[in-house]
């Protein structure tokens, strides 16, 4: 026994029991161990002596801890990290598969398909960790395991951790790599500090290159040659070592490799959609010229910087299907194995026969192309009939599932219907012997019964997508028809990109409707999407036309979207309470806590977060549970327990700008100045979130919670802060932020500034409701009592529908009249607002534009909580 292994094995052995060295590389060596707690296999990872010997501990395990926090199904995670007698070390899953690298050594070049199922799963799993913000800086083959058909990228943020705790971000004197030179990007063998995501996407083109080629671009004699060829060389065209590569392939492969990062694709979502594109034959994610349920209006400018949380409020319910994706999403169905068994002819054309094994055949190949899952060939079904035909007495499906080892069986037929023919099919599970899905029928003319053939593949495929995935698969049957598979998983992805990126939600959303108009489903989630921005006039018109297309698309969502747009919150609250079997794991409780908190019954909605675990939420959503538990704690009036909520989040995600900003508020709320400015300091260097709204927004929300609490110098203070932060902006920034700028203005009393950045006019509409609020409490403020009256009017005269967008409209007429010092009158707007779907939500007490308003009974009774 080695030394270093009987240290280890004696550090860790109240944890650990250590087997058996599995490899060494250049950062760590690698020990085979049982878990004694949970009993299992794991794999320990422990850095060489000499680097650990460098690092600084506590820095390297807290970033460790953040790579930690990831999970998603190609990537190994990690599940605990330390240091134990000078070891530093880390410990994930022990994979029982072979790496990527020795693949190559066995194989060399893959096959196109293979080598585009792995890189899929790669590119699947960098765009899940950049979107978390952490970067590989390592991708290599070395660092991807195959698992069965599926690929798991390991030491996700490990390379980070080694740099930031050492301080070097490439080659260091100790001689360790932060990352390997073979598929090194030029800025990062070149130490270029402003190195980001993109050198993940460099990496993986090097890994796609020799995936196709059996060799990376670039080989020297050195380390140092290598570097100096990224930097220097352009790399030869992949095909130049094999032609047989589908151009849209080798085209990506070399846009990957451009030495500049702006010349590369710029998220890795982009390599996932042309992946799938030379996966499927018919270039997957291209749409139909089917049309899908749209609405075309603009989107609504800013609001009020605290009202993203109303509109946040109806993406938190996206954030529960999100969930389901992130803790539920079905491992690959290896376990599944179809057979398509051949349609049978019932027009009674004997002319027709042969229809019903080129249905089957077609089917078939779709499947194997899909990779759904196992695929019995129509050779080994047809014997498995054949061998049936002779032991009659037994129902044929359940013989040929028994012959083929198949777990789902397609069985369909063909009638005559008129001069048409007509496909019906059919998905069966034998073992239980039920059928799971009936097949949207397909009608034709004969001269066209290739495409109806193809159609009712694409179809059949959807039905079977569905089956296999026990999350959306479920959820997305709640439409009247099973869509196309490529309709199906561009409304899969849509959901998983919504909550980083709302609009590519929508467009991936929006593509999944134009590729099937019938998948009811993507348009209840296309209104949920747009609701959650606030576009409810849009959000309104894809409903009602759903609506339309089947007036008994009766669902949870269907009904929460109705009561949310309807403005009746407790009609919303019900209809998550009414029907808990659809989401389960917790995404119920969830919902009846986020519409809880709507209905201002945070005592409620604590309990019912008490039952949630944060991971329930998704990645995505964790930094939001911290979120909604201390809004739920703060509506309460009790800011310790509220910040000790956003610091357990904190600890986990200190670099979500989200949590930052409502730490600031809790803060101002407790008084507690200097721990403010350190935290305002600090959030000017948060990455953005694209829900936590802008940096202005925080010290805006930081200066009202400080007035609010009767400390008027630091309200002004922090204001004006706000007010330099938004001055220092952009032109078009500044245009984008004008409200939130307009705000910072008021409330450090510059009404002449504020009346120049506003519109000279405003549209008569919902989207011009803040330049009309704003123009009439501007020109109060600057004693034009002419202009507030007429544009009061005008306010007070919108048409507006859905109901939803009149809470909003009642809501300035609010601030109008406590400006004017009608306060009976604002608190009388103020319940109208609440009554058409307004939340109560934890901003009101502090909204400086109803100051005058907070010491009146009947505002102190709205804001008391209720339950």
């Amino acid at each position: 026994m080695t030394e270093p292994f009987a240290r280890l094995s004696a550090a860790l052995a109240d944890r650990y029991r250590l087997s058996r060295e599995l490899g060494a590389g250049g950062m760590a060596t690698v020990y085979l161990a049982e878990d004694l707690k949970h009993d299992r296999q794991v794999a320990i990872k422990v850095l060489r002596p000499d680097l650990a010997a460098t690092l600084g501990p506590e820095r390297f395990l807290r970033e460790v801890k953040i790579a930690a926090a990831l999970q998603h199904p190609h990537v190994l995670p990690l599940y605990d990290s330390g240091q134990a007698d000078g070891f530093l070390y880390y410990v994930m899953p022990y994979v029982e598969g072979t790496s990527l690298r020795q693949k190559l050594v066995r194989e060399g070049e893959l096959p196109v398909a293979d080598a585009v199922r792995i890189l899929r799963d790669l590119a699947d799993a960098m765009a899940y960790a950049h979107a978390h913000g952490v970067v590989h800086r390592d991708i290599k083959p070395e660092n991807v395991m195959l698992s069965g058909r599926h690929a798991l990228v390991t030491d996700f943020g490990v390379a980070k951790a080694v740099s930031e705790a050492t301080g070097r971000q490439t080659l260091t004197t100790a001689g360790v790599a932060l990352g390997t030179p073979t598929y090194m990007a030029p800025e990062q063998a070149a130490a270029d500090p402003h190195t980001d995501y993109r050198a993940d996407i460099y990496a993986f083109g090097v890994v796609a290159y020799e995936l196709l080629a059996g060799r990376p671009p670039f080989i020297g004699t050195t380390p140092q040659a290598v570097l100096a060829a990224h930097v220097t060389t352009a790399a030869e065209p992949v095909t130049a070592h094999r032609a047989s590569i589908p151009p849209a392939l080798a085209a990506l492969v070399m846009k990957c490799l451009e030495k500049k990062p702006a010349d590369r694709w710029q998220r890795a979502e982009e390599l996932i959609v042309q992946l799938e594109a030379v996966l499927t034959p018919s270039g997957g994610t291209t749409p139909t010229a089917t049309q899908p349920i749209t609405a075309a209006s603009p989107p609504v400018p800013s609001r009020r910087p605290w009202l993203a949380w109303v509109v946040g409020a109806a993406a938190l319910v996206i954030v529960a299907v999100g969930a389901l994706w992130f803790t539920r999403r079905p491992k690959a169905p290896a376990i599944e194995r179809f057979a398509v068994i051949p349609f049978e002819n019932r027009t009674g054309n004997p002319a027709h026969a042969e229809l019903g094994a080129m249905v089957a055949d077609w089917v078939t190949r779709g499947l194997v192309e899909a990779r759904l899952a196992e695929v019995v060939p129509t050779q080994v079904v047809a014997a498995a009939m054949a061998k049936a035909k002779e032991q009659p007495g037994e129902a044929l499906v359940s013989q040929v599932a028994r012959e083929t080892g198949a777990t789902k069986l397609v069985t369909g037929a063909y009638y005559a219907a008129g001069d048409s023919l007509r496909f019906q099919a059919e998905l069966i599970d034998p073992g239980a012997g039920k059928s799971l899905a009936a097949v949207q029928p397909v009608t034709t003319l004969p001269a066209a019964t290739m495409a109806a053939i193809d159609s009712i593949r694409r179809r059949v495929l959807g039905s079977l997508a569905l089956a296999v995935d026990s999350v959306w698969g479920r959820w997305a049957r709640t439409s009247s028809a099973a869509p196309p598979l490529e309709a199906f998983r561009l409304f899969v992805r849509g959901i998983e990109a919504f909550w980083r990126d709302a609009a590519e939600g929508e467009r991936l959303v929006r593509q999944a409707l134009a590729a099937d108009r019938s998948f009811l489903t993507a348009a209840v989630i296309l209104a949920t999407i747009l609701d959650s921005q606030g576009r409810y006039q849009e959000a309104d018109s894809v409903i009602r036309q759903v609506e339309l297309r089947d007036p008994e698309q009766d669902t949870r969502w269907t009904r929460w979207i109705r009561a949310d747009l309807g403005g009746d919150r407790d009609a919303a609250y019900r209809a998550f309470a009414r029907d808990s079997t659809l989401l389960g794991d917790g995404s119920d409780r969830q919902q009846f806590g986020f519409e809880a908190l709507k209905l201002n019954r945070p005592r409620e909605a604590l309990r019912t977060f008490s039952q949630v675990k944060p991971r329930s939420f998704g990645m995505s959503g964790i930094p939001h549970f911290w979120n909604v538990v201390a809004e739920a704690h703060h509506m309460l009036g009790d800011h310790e327990a509220e910040l000790a909520a956003i610091h357990q989040g904190r600890e986990q995600f200190p670099r979500s700008f989200w949590l930052a900003k409502v730490e600031a508020a809790t803060l101002a709320a407790l008084g507690r100045h200097e721990d403010l400015a350190r935290l305002i300091e600090e959030a000017r260097n948060l990455p953005p979130d694209p829900w936590g709204g802008s940096f202005g927004t925080l010290l805006l929300e930081a200066s009202a919670e400080r007035a609010a609490h009767g400390d008027s110098a630091g309200a002004a203070e922090t204001a004006n802060q706000a007010v330099a932060w938004y001055a220092a902006q952009s032109a078009a920034d500044r245009g984008r932020l004008r409200y939130e700028q307009v705000l910072a203005l008021y409330q450090v009393g510059r009404a002449k500034d504020a009346a120049a950045i506003l519109p000279p006019s405003c549209p008569a509409s919902y989207e011009g409701l803040p330049c009309l609020g704003w123009t009439a409490l501007v020109a109060l403020w600057r004693g034009d009592t002419s202009l507030a009256r007429r544009t009061a009017e005008t306010i007070s005269g919108l048409q507006l529908r859905p109901r939803l967008t009149q809470c909003e409209q009642a809501y300035w007429l609010a601030t109008v009249a406590v400006a004017q010092g009608q306060l009976d009158l604002g608190l009388e707007r103020l319940r109208e607002s609440f009554a058409k779907g307004y939340s109560h939500g934890i901003w009101l007490h502090r909204d400086p534009l109803l100051a005058m308003l907070h010491a009146h009974p009947g505002f102190t009774e709205i804001l008391r909580p209720k339950g």
